[in-house]
């Protein structure tokens, strides 16, 4: 299942939303995430493959995709669901909060791609990393599909 799809179908009102929050549910987005992050780490070797085809040129995307992944995974998990609610609850407006979360993801993501990229690996794993971080906040996600996903869906 493509992401493109697991995004279409947990947007549709049907029974797959229960099927999503059971364990088979959630051992298929795992594999789907699984498999976006190899494919980033393999654009990350093919990268290296044409700059340096020595051993240690190949190491460096697998190293640095995986330091950044458990940094990062780590900080999804434990770090931003616990301070961010805290940081949007300062916000008492709706546009304040919209204009806090977007700038926050951007400005995540411009910081994590260039680092990302200098590390060796992908920058695309700078862009999944972004998203990744606030994948647990609820705000973060209407405010994102509000935002974006009408223009990912055309």
């Amino acid at each position: 299942m493509s992401a493109r799809q697991l995004a279409h179908s947990c947007s549709r009102p049907n029974p797959l939303g229960a099927v999503l929050n059971t364990p088979s549910g959630q051992l298929i987005i795992a594999s789907a995430m699984l498999q976006d992050v190899i494919g980033i780490i393999m654009l990350g070797e093919l990268q290296a493959a044409a700059e340096d085809a020595s051993a240690v040129g190949y190491l460096y995307p697998i190293l640095s995709a995986t330091v950044f992944l458990l940094v990062f995974s780590y900080l999804a998990a434990h770090v931003i669901p616990s301070y961010f609610p805290m940081l949007l609850k300062k916000f008492h407006h709706h546009h304040e909060r919209e204009g806090f979360v977007m700038a926050s993801i951007l400005l995540l993501a411009i910081t994590l791609i260039p680092a990302c990229h200098f590390s060796k690996g992908s920058y695309l794993l700078g862009c999944f990393l972004a998203g990744m971080c606030f994948c647990t906040d609820h705000h973060s996600a209407t405010i994102w599909q509000s935002q974006v996903g009408g223009s990912i869906a055309a």
